[in-house]
């Protein structure tokens, strides 16, 4: 049985001689795939990783175009994946080898769960070249390391290794070289265990959640009692309990 059939999709950033850098093209792969993973209903989790020992070493540099609607297009697309993995309704656990520079970061803060070998690097390093963090990593990085030290991350184009990533929250767990893809796929695997319609709706509500309190819990009212009206809930809860369906 192939992972597919089991319900994880794996989606590879793969562009030979890069490590993996996101030039136009392999932006619209990746995108592509991501769109076609979000909208296969037998997909249940997102497996996320990068070609050849290497994540993503972020944008490609030298394809980077000059004209604004071209840069903004671009940008476009990149936002688009990171809405579909952020906000999408499916799981995402990325598989981080070798560089996860730039937006290469940013795709991986982005994920649900970051798995990390011990040779793993991450950078957000945008600052080097005159730019702000983009991808999204402006938004996701305070989320899993907290207001102060993405700020610090984000200043001083700070490389970070897998340990201190795994130490301050950017990673979630630490592997040995060349076993980051198979250890997210026994947590991919395992995340298939808790498959729902409240795993949509919970990564809809962390990535929209507002800051007033009594604004989140509207949002809460309408989205549980909808799920608790729901047929699933009510298999589930009879199943627990050992009530005929």
């Amino acid at each position: 049985m192939s992972d597919q059939d089991r319900g994880i999709r794996r989606v590879t950033i793969t562009n030979p001689g890069t490590r993996n850098a996101l030039d136009g093209a392999t932006r619209a792969r990746l995108l592509a795939d991501v769109e076609d993973a979000v909208a296969d209903r037998t997909c249940e989790v997102i497996l996320l990783t990068g070609a050849d020992g290497t994540f993503c070493s972020g944008g490609d540099l030298p394809s980077m175009p000059e004209d604004v609607q071209l840069i903004r297009e671009r940008l476009a697309d990149s936002h688009r994946i990171v809405r579909l993995l952020v906000a999408g309704p499916t799981p995402v656990v990325a598989a981080v080898e070798g560089a996860a520079f730039g937006s290469g970061m940013a795709l991986a803060a982005a994920a649900d769960v970051v798995v990390a070998a011990r040779g793993a690097r991450f950078g957000c390093v945008f600052g080097r070249f005159a730019l702000i963090a983009d991808t999204g990593l402006l938004w996701s990085l305070p989320q899993r390391v907290g207001e102060a030290r993405a700020r610090r991350l984000a200043l001083t184009n700070a490389v970070v290794g897998a340990e201190e990533a795994l130490a301050i929250g950017l990673a979630d767990h630490l592997c040995e070289d060349g076993e980051a893809e198979d250890v997210a796929l026994a947590i991919a695997t395992s995340l298939l265990e808790h498959a729902s319609p409240a795993v949509a709706a919970t990564k809809a509500l962390f990535a929209t959640r507002p800051g007033d309190l009594d604004a989140l819990l509207d949002l809460e009212m309408d989205v549980q009692s909808a799920l608790l009206a729901a047929d699933e809930f009510k298999a589930r809860r009879d199943a627990f309990f050992g009530r005929p369906t």
